[in-house]
């Protein structure tokens, strides 16, 4: 039984492989957000975008929020294809996730139907800069069981 544990945040992504819950992870490669770091308005257009408020009022957009979510979901969108092209190779038989509230719930939006059957435990939590150790134990026992 091959468990994949990816372990994110916002800005990166590290994968591992584990094949029992007392052994060390085997890293599977990580990934990077290259735009993490960028000021929001090398992100973004020179202008705001416009809605409306209640009665009818326009109002501007908050444009600095609004690039920081899309590049998020972009990454989590990333992280998402690239966990499911290890899913096609067979590298893996079920998956963990760990990873803080927010992204945690964009990989989960962004998972396909097939890797979310593989889904065995969704750990929220921020642990992309522990030390192999403290991810290990943060896995369920239950991740390993047929």
């Amino acid at each position: 039984m091959n468990v994949r544990v990816v372990v994110a945040d916002e800005v990166e992504a590290e994968f591992f492989s584990s094949r029992r819950p007392n052994l060390p992870l085997l890293s599977e490669g990580s990934m990077r957000d290259e735009r993490a770091g960028l000021k929001n308005k090398d992100m973004e257009s020179d202008r705001e975008g416009r809605g409306f408020g209640g009665f009818g009022r326009r109002h501007g957009l908050d444009g600095e929020h609004s690039a920081e979510r899309e590049r998020t979901v972009r990454f989590a969108r990333t992280v998402a294809r690239q966990v499911d092209q290890q899913r096609t190779q067979r590298a893996f038989d079920r998956l963990v996730i760990i990873a803080g509230p927010r992204m945690l719930g964009l990989l989960r939006q962004e998972l396909s139907t097939p890797c979310q059957a593989l889904l065995v435990a969704q750990i929220s939590k921020d642990l992309i800069h522990s030390d192999e150790k403290t991810i290990r134990e943060a896995i369920p026992r239950t991740a390993y069981s047929h």
